[in-house]
Parts: C-alpha cells; sequence; structure tokens
C-alpha cells in the first residue's frame, strides 16, 4: 500500500494480506480465497485483483485487512480475453488491464487456462475508470 502498512501477495491459494509497518515482524492479518494470478492497491486500500478461476478483476476492499471482501468485479468471460497482468495509473484513477487471447495453445483438456503458456497470442491492454473506487 502507499502507506506501507500492508502488502499483498497473490498466490495459487488466494490473495494474502500482509502487515508490514514494522519490517522486523511482518505477519500475516488475512486471506481471500481464489486463485488470485496478479494483483494491485490503491492508496485508499482497495485491491484490484485478477481471479483465474472467475476470469474477471475483482475489486477487495482492504481497509479491514483481516478481512478483504469483494465490493464489485470486472468480468472478461464473454470475451475471449483473458486477465494477466493489472496496473493502476499514477493517479489511480484508470486500470490497466493487459490480456492475451484464449486459444486451444493455452487452455487445458478440462477447460482451465494455462497462464504459463501464452506464446503466439494477441495481447490487447484495457482501460477502466476506477475512480469511483479510489477517490
Amino acid at each position: 500500500s502507499k502507506d506501507d502498512s500492508i502488502a499483498a501477495l497473490a498466490t495459487l491459494q488466494g490473495l494474502i494480506v500482509l502487515d508490514i509497518k514494522n519490517p522486523n515482524k511482518i505477519s500475516k492479518k488475512g486471506e481471500y480465497k481464489n486463485f488470485i494470478y496478479d494483483v494491485t492497491i490503491a492508496s485508499n486500500k482497495k485491491a484490484f485483483v485478477i481471479d483465474s478461476q472467475k476470469v474477471e478483476v475483482s475489486i477487495l476492499n482492504l481497509t479491514n485487512p483481516t478481512n478483504p471482501n469483494k465490493i464489485d468485479s470486472i468480468s472478461f468471460l464473454n470475451i475471449l480475453d483473458i486477465p494477466y497482468k493489472i496496473f493502476l495509473s499514477n493517479d489511480e484513477t484508470k486500470l490497466f488491464v493487459a490480456t492475451f487471447e484464449k486459444n486451444t495453445n493455452n487452455t487445458t483438456s478440462n477447460g482451465t487456462i494455462n497462464l504459463n503458456n501464452t506464446t503466439n497470442t494477441n495481447t490487447k491492454i484495457y482501460i477502466f475508470d476506477v475512480s469511483s473506487y479510489t477517490q
């Protein structure tokens, strides 16, 4: 976070929220269970995460880091693009979502996405106004 009080880690088991106020005593504060691929945190402690199971960008409230809760989402289910990297603009009003095109090269036999096999795909950048969440 911008105030260096919390950090969020994207893991295969979900989002892990860490208390980093004291660098010599980092502790786990909370978690959000889902397959999270990437995360970025706004200064007001709203987290934008790529949820690979739901093929969406979930918007989480981290003001209570022991209990992160989903407040909204941006779905990518109805298009052929899979989000894999997200960035906030410096003024935190725009969210940039890098995607790759879903195809047979990066889809497993059970229909899940293999984010490690994104070669020969079309990359796109989507830009969303997220000022209603960050301002």
